[in-house]
């Protein structure tokens, strides 16, 4: 995530990506969504994709596609707070 800010408040926020250290699991971002509150202090920002897990027996693809929502809360000053549903 690239922010900017000025004034003690977000100004801009850009390039917003994700990935998963799971094994063995993969994490496939497809968007995001945020936005801001208190005067621009804080932003919520929500990342929608999806975990792909299996294996390849011989080539053949074996596994499972498996929608997920990550959200977190960001504010100027260094808080941070993460959750998955």
């Amino acid at each position: 995530m690239t922010y900017k800010y000025k004034s003690g408040a977000f100004t801009k926020l850009s390039k917003i990506t994700s990935h998963s250290l799971g094994i063995p699991t993969s994490w496939v971002q497809e968007n995001y969504n945020y936005k801001f509150y208190s005067s621009k202090k804080g932003i919520d920002v929500e990342l929608n994709g999806y975990n792909v897990v299996g294996v390849a027996i011989k080539g053949q693809a074996i596994g499972a596609k498996i929608n997920d929502t990550v959200t977190f809360k960001y504010e100027l000053g260094g808080n941070k707070r993460i959750a998955e549903y």
